[in-house]
């Protein structure tokens, strides 16, 4: 796991050999993003309500990585479908063009 305390970035490796990283968004707002290591960009993304959202979501997700596709808790998804979740809640996920 690394850190960049100037920006509040945390990042690390998934099981997989994909990097995840964490970056805080506007608005109170953080980013959790998976991509391949080294290129510069992400493949999948998923935005969180604030800090303790993220992390929860991510440490839960890293214990069943290898079953679940994608993390929980997020309201906006960045991976091509426009998907949103009011409050992060799944029974309430829409489309958003």
């Amino acid at each position: 796991m690394t850190t960049d305390p100037d920006i509040g970035v945390l990042s690390g490796l998934l099981p997989d050999g994909q990097q995840w990283t964490v970056q805080p968004l506007l608005w109170g707002c953080y980013q959790l993003s998976i991509g391949r290591v080294g290129a510069g960009f992400y493949d999948r993304s998923w935005h969180y309500a604030g800090h303790d959202a993220v992390y929860k979501a991510l440490a839960q997700w890293l214990e069943v990585y290898d079953d679940v596709i994608e993390p929980t808790g997020w309201h906006r998804a960045h991976d091509g479908t426009g998907r949103r979740r009011r409050d992060g809640d799944p029974t309430q996920e829409y489309i958003q063009w």
